[in-house]
Parts: structure tokens; sequence; C-alpha cells
């Protein structure tokens, strides 16, 4: 948010500089049409250049890279958690499941097997 102040005050500055320089170009007179191309003109470049400074600091800020991705890796965790809910399980000691025979050290959180989702008592 800091940067849209920042962008919007150097946006403001320009057409500031932009009125006084199209104000001393006219020698004081202030003819309408000279300005306000002139005007446009600034206006165009300042907008254009808060708008490529925000795009450059999005995708070049370490911040905001960071916060990106960490934002990305919870994503796909709460996606892996939906998708496999065995994950989610506690972590015990190895054991067999007498049904299907495959050797997990987790259980799914109602405590079944995470392959075959048969009931399993574990010590």
């Amino acid at each position: 948010m800091l940067r849209f102040y920042e962008s919007f005050a150097a946006c403001f500055g320009t057409v500031v500089l932009a009125v006084i320089f199209a104000s001393l170009v006219t020698e004081y007179r202030l003819e309408f049409e000279a300005n306000y191309k002139l005007l446009i003109l600034c206006l165009l470049l300042a907008f254009g250049y808060a708008t490529f400074r925000n795009v450059v600091a999005h995708f070049c800020d370490p911040d905001e890279q960071l916060k990106r991705l960490s934002m990305r890796v919870h994503m796909l965790e709460q996606r892996l958690m939906q998708a496999h809910p065995e994950l989610r399980g506690e972590t015990i000691d190895a054991f067999e499941c007498p049904k299907c025979n495959m050797v997990s050290t987790t259980l799914t959180p109602d405590g079944n097997c995470p392959y075959c989702h048969a009931a399993v008592a574990v010590d």
C-alpha cells in the first residue's frame, strides 16, 4: 500500500512540475492548447513511470517474492492435505496392516489404515 502512495506522490509531483514547465515554456502566457498537450504528455509519462515502477517492484522485490512463494506453499499444503488425508495423521511406530499387508507409520485421523482404510489396532 505504501508503494501506491509513493507512486501517487510521484505522479502528483510530475503534474505540478509539468504545469510549472508549461508556464515557463509559454513565457507565463496561458496558451491553453500548448499547456494542454504538454500536460497530457507529462501525465502519460508520469503514470507510465509509476506503473512501470510498481510492476518492477512487484516482481523484483525479494520480500514480495517471499510472500508470494510462502502463500503458494501454504496453498499447496492445504491441497495436499485435502487430497491425502492420511498425511494429516499422527506419526507412530511402523505397523503392518493385517488386511492389505502395507507397512505405514501414519494413521488416518479416525485411526484407520491410510491405504485400505481398515480399522487398525496399534499398541
